[in-house]
C-alpha cells in the first residue's frame, strides 16, 4: 500500500501552443533542497526537445530576496534562434515563497508566444483562506476574481518545491491542494514510481522517477502526461522532464547547473 504524505497547513514549438505542456514542465521543478536555513542561489539550465529536435531552452533560478524568510523561484523559456525568427517565444513564471512554510505568497505567469499573450497573477491571503486572481489568457486580461483556497494551497512552482522537500521513496505519494489560474485542485497526487539509472549528455545519474496525478479533475490530462527524473540524493535535482502529448513527446534535459 502506498504511503501518503501530507503537507502541514502551514509557464510556438518551444512551448507548443497546441498544448501548454512545456510551459507546465518548466514550472514543475524549482531548485530547492530540504527545509532548513535559506539556501544560496541556484540555477539550472535545460535544453528542450520535441520529436528529437532541439526547439528551445529554459532556465530555473532560485533567487534570494532582501527578506530572509523568502525566496523567488523563476522559470524562463525561449525558443531557439531558428524558431524565434518566425514564432517568438518568451515565457516567465515566478513564485515568491515563504521559506519557513514552503507556501507561496504571490505567483506571476507571463506568456508571450507568437501572437498569443497572457499574464496571470495570484496573491494568497492565508488568514482569509482566499486568493486574488488577476489577469487571464487573453489580451486585455480578465475581471479580478477572489477564489476560496484550502489550507496549504500551492501554485505550480511551490508544489514541486514541496515534492523535492518531501524525500519520497518508491511507492510513496505526496498529496497537496493547488491553485492554477482560477481553478482549485483539492487533491494533486505526486507519486514516486521507481529508482532508475538515467544517462544524459552530462553523465549517468541515479534517479527517482515521479509522476503527478490528479484525482477528480483534468489538470494534467489536458496538458500531457508528465514524468520527472530527480537525482536520488539530498539535492533532488530534476535532470529530465517529459510530457507525452497528442503531437509527440516534449523532453527537457538538464545541461548545466550552478552550483
Amino acid at each position: 500500500m502506498a504511503h501518503r504524505h501530507r503537507l502541514p497547513g502551514t509557464g510556438g514549438p518551444s512551448t507548443l501552443r497546441v498544448s501548454p505542456a512545456l510551459s507546465l514542465v518548466f514550472a514543475l521543478c524549482g531548485a530547492i533542497p530540504a527545509l532548513g536555513a535559506r539556501p544560496a542561489a541556484e540555477s539550472l539550465g535545460f535544453e528542450v526537445f520535441w520529436g528529437g529536435m532541439l526547439v528551445g531552452r529554459s532556465r530555473i533560478d532560485l533567487l534570494p530576496t532582501t527578506d530572509s524568510t523568502q525566496m523567488v523561484v523563476r522559470t524562463t523559456a525561449k525558443a531557439n534562434n531558428a524558431i524565434q525568427s518566425f514564432y517568438p517565444v518568451r515565457d516567465t513564471v515566478e513564485s515568491w515563497v515563504n521559506w519557513q512554510t514552503g507556501l507561496p505568497l504571490t505567483f506571476h505567469k507571463r506568456l508571450n508566444e507568437g501572437s498569443y499573450s497572457a499574464s496571470v497573477k495570484l496573491s494568497f491571503d492565508r488568514q482569509a483562506g482566499k486568493a486574488l486572481v488577476r489577469g487571464g489568457q487573453k489580451k486585455g486580461g480578465a475581471v479580478d476574481t477572489i477564489v476560496e483556497i484550502p489550507e496549504g494551497a500551492h501554485d505550480l512552482l511551490s508544489a514541486f518545491l514541496a515534492v523535492r522537500r518531501a524525500r519520497l521513496e518508491p511507492g510513496e505519494s505526496l498529496h497537496l491542494p493547488m491553485l492554477d489560474n482560477r481553478k482549485v485542485f483539492k487533491d494533486v497526487e505526486v507519486r514516486c514510481l521507481r529508482r532508475e539509472t538515467l544517462k544524459t549528455d552530462l553523465g549517468s545519474w541515479s534517479t527517482l522517477v515521479i509522476e503527478p496525478r490528479l484525482h477528480g479533475d483534468a489538470l494534467f490530462q489536458s496538458k500531457g502526461k508528465l514524468t520527472i527524473w530527480l537525482t536520488d540524493d539530498d539535492r533532488r535535482i530534476p535532470v529530465r522532464m517529459t510530457s507525452a502529448i497528442k503531437l509527440g513527446t516534449i523532453r527537457a534535459d538538464l545541461v548545466d547547473h550552478t552550483p
